[in-house]
């Protein structure tokens, strides 16, 4: 089902939403733990871009449930801290933030 959402939908949450859920399934396999974690990493870059406009971005924000940006840093960090490179990302979050 995941798979044919991630091909179907046009919607930037929605989308999102998918990539994030496909990230949490991924976490646990040893051959896509990395991927999984570099995928959270472009969820979180996301929130910086002007593209779609926000009425795009929030056209489906109360039937889809997706994490705040402090919500997806947290996990990206806790991501990391598995992978053995939570130091580097935490002086990267005190300089930026």
């Amino acid at each position: 089902m995941l798979q044919r959402i991630g091909k179907e939908c046009n919607n930037w949450l929605i989308h999102s939403t998918f990539l994030l859920m496909r990230s949490r399934i991924e976490k646990s396999k040893r051959r896509t733990v990395e991927r999984a974690a570099l995928q959270v990493q472009s969820l979180v870059d996301q929130y910086k871009d002007t593209e779609p406009a926000a009425i795009e971005r929030i056209r489906w924000l109360f039937t889809v449930v997706y994490p705040a940006q402090h919500q997806l840093k947290k996990e990206l960090g806790d991501r990391f801290l598995e992978l053995g490179v939570a130091a580097r990302y935490c002086l990267t979050l005190s300089v930026t933030d």
